[in-house]
């Protein structure tokens, strides 16, 4: 299975003027780092197009300057093109999902047309003595935009985005090789673990071939991930307990060194359970699906990325969930 990412080798935002940079800068630096809303951002994107306007303008001629209208025209209009400037913007996919058993339906599109399509009620027999479950899933006031949206980021296209950076590219291997070479030296694991990669778990964890070990790369990646799903109220602490709830789905990569293990820039955010309420029983299976159909592509056929940071000719990387770290109702 190929993955083309030469999306993360470009950057657009080189391509605008020093003006235009620092425009859009702003505008990514008010969602990315201080958790401006996507909206109140669209508001200030929309006034720094104006300021400009106003500072390019002639105030004898009430013209703007041929270079200002180039400017302007490099500063998008909205976050979204902000962001796409600096590379920010990754691969996703919005489910629809049943507000009544959970199931997420994929979009749908028709040959030459960008526009995804969604069932317009649920399709899904929850159980296989039950009906069809026919919950709606489509606002009535809209045009085929879903009632409860979940948005799921494709997992190779957070592995491509890793691999592009060099100085994770340059350690990300260390830990099988380390592993591979104590084990082919008939060293035994150290008295007392600090990391997961001193336990005996990972050093005779089979591979993807018969009569081989995970570690024993053989020039191919091996990613190891833990699988972190929890709930959490959007509303905070509250005296009478949680009234709402949403569910985050994330993977921390395992062969990263602890100190930027959890960082939020190396970290995988696969998507955000929607609330209010939390999935009942099995129904929190139908949000991991993706992710483990991802997983599983690249634990039996191998992703070969196009391109990395330190194998410019591509390489061949499979991934597993060696563990996982949830609170009970998601366990």
């Amino acid at each position: 299975m190929w993955m083309l990412v030469d999306h993360h080798y470009r950057r657009p935002i080189d391509r605008c003027d020093e003006v235009a940079q620092v425009s859009i800068f702003l505008g990514v630096l008010c969602t990315v780092i201080l958790g401006i809303s996507r909206r109140a951002s669209d508001l200030i994107m929309g006034l720094v197009s104006l300021v400009l306007r106003l500072a390019f303008r002639d105030p004898m001629s009430g013209n703007t300057s041929i270079p200002g209208e180039c400017t302007i025209a490099q500063v998008p209009a909205t976050i979204q093109g902000a962001l796409s400037c600096f590379n920010l913007h990754h691969g996703t996919t919005l489910f629809a999902t049943c507000p009544s058993c959970s199931f997420v339906h994929k979009p749908v599109f028709k040959s030459g047309s960008s526009t995804p399509e969604y069932p317009s009620h649920c399709n899904n027999k929850p159980k296989s003595w039950l009906p069809v479950c026919n919950e709606p899933l489509l606002q009535p006031s809209s045009s085929g935009t879903p009632m409860k949206p979940y948005i799921y980021h494709h997992f190779h296209d957070f592995v491509a985005g890793l691999l592009s950076r060099a100085e994770i590219d340059a350690l990300i291997d260390a830990p099988c090789d380390r592993l591979m070479g104590s084990v082919m030296n008939h060293r035994s694991p150290p008295s007392s673990s600090q990391d997961i990669w001193d336990g005996e778990f990972l050093r005779s964890f089979e591979g993807p071939s018969s009569n081989t070990l995970f570690i024993d790369r053989k020039g191919e990646g091996r990613l190891a991930f833990s699988l972190n799903v929890d709930f959490f109220n959007v509303e905070g602490v509250r005296v009478r307990g949680a009234a709402t709830s949403c569910g985050v789905i994330s993977c921390a990569c395992l062969n990263l060194p602890l100190d930027i293990r959890y960082k939020p820039e190396n970290m995988y955010l696969a998507g955000i359970v929607p609330g209010p309420n939390e999935p009942r029983g099995d129904q929190l299976n139908h949000f991991l699906d993706p992710l483990i159909n991802d997983m599983v592509d690249s634990w039996e056929h191998g992703i070969h990325f196009n391109r990395t940071a330190l194998h410019p000719a591509g390489q061949v990387v499979r991934t597993v969930i060696a563990c996982v770290v949830c609170d009970l109702p998601a366990a």
